[in-house]
């Protein structure tokens, strides 16, 4: 009997408190329900402006990075300002990225119009130039860093390095006259 009264004890207090356990998730849930109606709302509208604007957003193509001036490979990263996705070489120039945007916006704008290193295009092929030194640094072409070149013009010009290229591309024209005199 003793064992019957026990077990009916801990019953009644196991279903006590589960019904409470319950109660407070329900009376939770409905609060937060309350909260989050008018957040739903908002959230959903900036979900709707942000796939909007991401269907609007307009990819400059920038070659050079507006923040540090070195050149954009293998991608860099993506930062987005007033409608413009900007090509920046790393993650790190992003925190220096927003702190002046607008400046940095013009800089890539202006790289996009005069960058010299043009992407080839999958369809035209570039005349490699087999040049055994760098234009820039007068080294043996490969020698900092193995394929590190340029496509300017229809032609592919090696560098010793990737460092170069910045270089070659504030003189570009007057590097491709100079090596193609050369070749003559």
């Amino acid at each position: 009997m003793k064992r019957i009264v026990t077990l009916t004890i801990a019953a009644v207090l196991t279903l006590a408190v589960n019904i409470n356990a319950q109660a407070q998730d329900h009376q939770h849930h409905m609060n937060m329900q309350k909260m989050s109606s008018t957040s739903e709302l908002q959230s959903t509208a900036t979900k709707t402006n942000a796939l909007t604007t991401a269907t609007k957003n307009r990819a400059v193509n920038n070659a050079i990075c507006p923040v540090s001036g070195d050149p954009i490979e293998g991608g860099g990263e993506k930062v987005v300002y007033k409608g413009h996705e900007v090509n920046l070489c790393c993650s790190g120039c992003e925190k220096d990225f927003n702190k002046d945007p607008d400046v940095f916006l013009d800089k890539a704008m202006k790289s996009k119009k005069t960058s010299p290193v043009e992407s080839k295009p999958q369809s035209n092929a570039t005349t490699p130039l087999n040049n055994k030194t760098c234009p820039v640094s007068g080294k043996a072409v490969g020698s900092m860093q193995k394929g590190s070149k340029v496509d300017y013009k229809g032609y592919e010009v090696g560098l010793c390095c990737d460092g170069c290229i910045r270089k070659f591309n504030e003189n570009a024209d007057t590097y491709l006259q100079t090596m193609l005199s050369e070749k003559k």
